[in-house]
């Protein structure tokens, strides 16, 4: 087996798992789905800028909805949920007067996965099950892929049994 490819289990259980835990907002489920997110959005974690496109870090996030998150949303969490947030910033370095520009996601992975995290924390729904896999992968589409992405529910569920199942 060689090893110059980043294994997903690692993944889960190094950066996923602990950064969910940190930010308090771990269940299996957000760990799951954030895993396989990764692993779909980052090619199999080879990937942390999307091939011809804008995205950024394994979890392919715009910089556009990234800054949408920090305009809309992180205010309100700051209020509603102020230990979330104040988790999240922990994870900002001290060089940044405020929160680091989108170009941080690449070179900080757990930051970059916690973001994930709370862009899936804004949806209106609650997380589908754990053992609920084309759930999760609905669920992705719907709230993080959206219906204008061009991921499919079945290209998620692919990448996730070939990346974090095998």
């Amino acid at each position: 087996m060689s090893r110059d490819r980043v294994e997903g289990k690692q993944v889960r259980e190094l950066i996923v798992r602990p950064v969910l835990q940190e930010l308090g907002l771990w269940s299996e489920a957000a760990e799951i789905l954030v895993w396989g997110t990764g692993a779909h959005e980052g090619d199999g974690y080879d990937a942390v800028q999307q091939y011809g496109g804008p995205a950024l870090s394994w979890w392919g996030i715009e910089p556009e909805t990234y800054y949408d998150f920090l305009r809309n949303t992180a205010p309100g969490l700051t209020r509603s949920r102020s230990a979330v947030m104040v988790a999240y910033m922990a994870m900002v370095p001290k060089r940044y007067s405020g929160y680091p520009p989108a170009e941080h996601l690449i070179r900080d992975i757990g930051f970059a996965c916690a973001t994930c995290r709370l862009l899936y924390f804004r949806a209106p729904r609650a997380l589908p099950a754990a053992n609920d896999l084309p759930g999760l992968a609905a669920y992705w589409k719907q709230f993080y892929n959206t219906v204008h992405g061009k991921g499919t529910v079945e290209d998620w569920l692919a990448n996730y049994r070939r990346h974090c199942e095998g």
